[in-house]
């Protein structure tokens, strides 16, 4: 529900531009698709699933409510990648689990 509003929170921020929110996007999308590799191997390799699951769904929902305090774009760049970066950690062990 958070993401839905982003777009129109970063654009209301002192110096973001659509630019910014892309790069932004873009980067965090990337940066949660490169790390779903590496997640899934170490999974694999330490034959572990619940501990990267549980760690994934900590980080991202301890980084969302810092949304609330950010004044820069720089601020919702460092939550959004954070954000991401769980995501990556839960969602290829998460999968496992699931088959």
């Amino acid at each position: 529900m958070v993401f839905s509003l982003l777009p129109v929170f970063l654009l209301s921020l002192p110096g973001a531009n659509i630019a910014i929110l892309e790069f932004i996007e873009g980067f965090s999308e990337a940066l949660s698709n490169a790390l779903r590799a590496v997640s899934g191997f170490l999974s694999d390799k330490i034959r572990k699933r619940k501990l990267p699951v549980f760690v994934g769904y900590a980080v991202s929902n301890v980084s969302k409510p810092f949304f609330a305090v950010a004044r820069a774009p720089i601020d919702v760049f460092m939550v959004r990648v954070t954000d991401r970066v769980g995501k990556a950690i839960r969602t290829s062990p998460r999968d496992a689990l699931l088959s």
